[in-house]
């Protein structure tokens, strides 16, 4: 489906809080043990999440080591 541009919007800026806020939120609240592993979790599935909306046709990219 053609999504328009309003829309589109929308979309990025709730993955901008999925993808980037919360995980953030949620690595600064836990101990420096569990933050490294907490992250990692996070950045695997996220990079997953991204790969499911590059084959749907949205255009994205990630840098998953910042």
């Amino acid at each position: 489906e053609n999504l328009s541009e309003s829309k589109k919007t929308l979309v990025y800026e709730e993955l901008e809080l999925l993808v980037y806020k919360w995980p953030e939120m949620a690595i600064s609240r836990r101990d420096k043990g569990r933050r490294k592993v907490l992250f990692t979790e996070l950045k695997d599935c996220i990079s997953m999440m991204f790969n499911c909306l590059s084959n749907t046709g949205f255009e994205v990219s990630l840098n998953v080591d910042e």
